[in-house]
């Protein structure tokens, strides 16, 4: 059968238009440039570890991803609801006190982060959030950068810098946190609504499951598009030939789309991101490692947040070894060198480190769309760029996998109208 609409780029939003389109009867070609599916959501395979290419997390609450995935074929295991903070001389911990009622009041008394106040707050910042079903009233009216907004609210600076900055700093890949408070309300509901999960194949498994649903005789990998014309929906593959369709897509990320039709897709500016992965055998680390994320507010360390997918899911590690994700808080800008984070894990979890090995140095230039105020201030959720063309991707809606995902989807729907069907 032949295509109907072509969509130029294999990751989550591509594929949630082709199979948006497919299910209203409209066949779709899905070209990608390189031989796998799945954007920027990457799992290699490292000396018998899973690997996620840069610290992801998947939250169960998007609204996309309950639409589009069947989560329980994913053996989803879950992050605990809380966090430990390293403030450079001791741990200090607290807990959701909807999932861990008896730690969770000893955590929060034990602790110095946050004030009286503070702890008023979040309560009340949960419960304007929580109920939110509708994505649109979530986004509200308020625009500010999301370290403004936490300091209007009323938040304590050390509420701000020792949990905030590093927690929503990991999010956003912005330790600053010039995040738009738009993307801040709806990520912070997210996590209050649902849980922060790992699938047991890695985070790849995510698209590898929408391709399967799509069906592979859809999707044609190594077809590298150099040229499309929006106006008569030609694309011209890298071996010089073109494919013509009643209309075509460019599902690629923001960067690329831009290359492709400089005139019609404007530059977006991305955050960035380095994460390094070691290994370690589970016995040299006994007692120091779970399945709650660690921030490290010392200022003078490079690290942002230690994480453990293997204490999440076991999939993510030989048996009997461990998994360690460590995010720096200046990205691909970081100075630090492997022996000096090595120097700084220590200070955190002793002498064990001296047994973790190094099995990947991950530095991600186009990470994640930048998303300050004013990239947010409207969310168009795709483009028109020519008669027969169009354009989706997270950078048009909520920079997330629920974004990406929507954004294909409800584009889907404008060119099924389109179609007549």
């Amino acid at each position: 059968m032949e295509p109907e609409v072509i969509i130029v780029g294999g990751g989550v939003s591509g594929l949630a238009c082709a199979i948006t389109l497919k299910e209203a009867g409209i066949p779709p070609l899905v070209l990608e440039a390189s031989s796998r599916i799945g954007g920027r959501i990457v799992t290699d395979t490292q000396q018998g570890y899973r690997v996620d290419r840069g610290f992801q997390i998947l939250l169960t609450a998007y609204p996309e991803v309950k639409r589009f995935l069947d989560l329980d074929s994913l053996e989803l295991r879950y992050f605990r609801k809380g966090a430990h903070i390293w403030n450079g001389k001791f741990w200090q911990s607290f807990f959701d006190p909807r999932s861990a009622p008896f730690s969770a009041i000893p955590s929060f008394l034990k602790q110095s982060v946050f004030t009286l106040k503070d702890c008023f707050l979040l309560l009340k910042l949960w419960r304007s959030l929580r109920g939110h079903r509708d994505l649109t009233s979530l986004m509200g009216a308020e625009n500010r950068r999301t370290a403004q907004a936490l300091a209007e609210m009323g938040f304590s600076e050390s509420a701000i810098t020792v949990f905030f900055e590093p927690f929503l700093g990991g999010v956003f890949l912005d330790p600053k946190l010039l995040t738009s408070e738009k993307m801040f309300r709806f990520v912070m509901s997210m996590f209050i609504q649902g849980r922060a999960a790992l699938p047991r194949g890695g985070m790849k498994h995510i698209s590898e499951q929408l391709a399967i649903k799509l069906g592979l005789e859809h999707i044609r990998c190594e077809s590298e598009v150099i040229a499309c014309d929006p106006e008569q929906a030609t694309a011209t593959i890298a071996k010089s030939y073109s494919i013509r369709s009643k209309a075509i897509v460019l599902a690629v990320d923001a960067f690329s789309a831009h290359r492709l039709v400089p005139n019609k897709i404007p530059a977006v500016s991305f955050n960035h991101t380095r994460s390094l992965v070691f290994g370690v055998r589970s016995v040299y680390v006994q007692g120091l490692l779970d399945n709650t994320l660690k921030l490290v507010a010392d200022p003078e360390s490079p690290i942002q947040v230690i994480a453990v997918p293997s204490k999440v899911n076991l999939g993510y590690a030989p048996a009997e070894h461990e998994q360690i994700v460590v995010t720096l808080k200046d990205g691909i800008n970081s100075e630090a060198t492997h022996a000096s984070i090595l120097d700084a894990l220590e200070s955190v979890f002793g002498k064990s480190v001296q047994h973790w090995h190094l099995i990947k140095d991950y530095k991600i230039p186009r990470a994640l769309p930048r998303q300050l105020p004013a990239d947010l201030k409207e969310i168009p959720h795709y483009r028109k760029i020519g008669a027969r063309g169009w354009a989706c991707g997270d950078y048009l809606e909520t920079r997330s996998l629920n974004g990406a995902l929507a954004s294909g989807r409800l584009l889907a729907e404008r060119i099924i109208k389109e179609l007549g069907h």
